[in-house]
């Protein structure tokens, strides 16, 4: 019995002093981006909504889907299909789309950095834009959550 007494204080120990030493007030970082596409047509519409720096994941997708249904660019219809498509912390998150309406061209991406983040948006943007309009995609939206930059 006191071998397991002593074990459970020092393992008490342990945790108040490890308690102790950690940040207190680290804020949690969090994001999220919704994406609205009818068939997987950019030409039909689209809408993106994307949040960071949120206290907790489900908070970060709330405003992601609330910020995408209420893209006043899109047609209802289309904000009507807005879903979560990727969560996120410390990253950033950049939306690309292909400027020329009635083109297929859209694109968002999560990374490290927004530089990664804005080409990688940019590529995925040109792919379903097709070959005639390579080279056309902008960056339309993008935040980094957290430490990310």
């Amino acid at each position: 019995m006191m071998n397991f007494d002593r074990h459970r204080i020092c393992a008490t120990a342990l945790a108040i002093g490890i308690a102790s030493i950690a940040p207190s007030n680290v804020a949690q970082a969090e994001g999220a981006i919704a994406v609205g596409i009818l068939n997987n047509d950019a030409r039909l519409g689209y809408a993106s909504g994307w949040s960071s720096n949120q206290s907790n994941a489900a908070a970060a997708q709330e405003l992601a889907i609330r910020n995408c249904r209420t893209l006043e660019t899109a047609p209802q219809n289309v904000r009507n299909t807005c879903k979560i498509v990727r969560t996120f912390s410390n990253q950033c998150v950049v939306v690309a789309l292909d400027p020329e309406n009635g083109t297929p061209g859209a694109g968002w991406a999560v990374a490290p950095t927004r530089a990664l983040a804005e080409q990688e948006a940019k590529r995925e943007c040109e792919r379903t834009a097709g070959p005639g309009r390579q080279g056309k995609c902008t960056e339309t939206d993008g935040v980094c959550d957290g430490t990310a930059r």
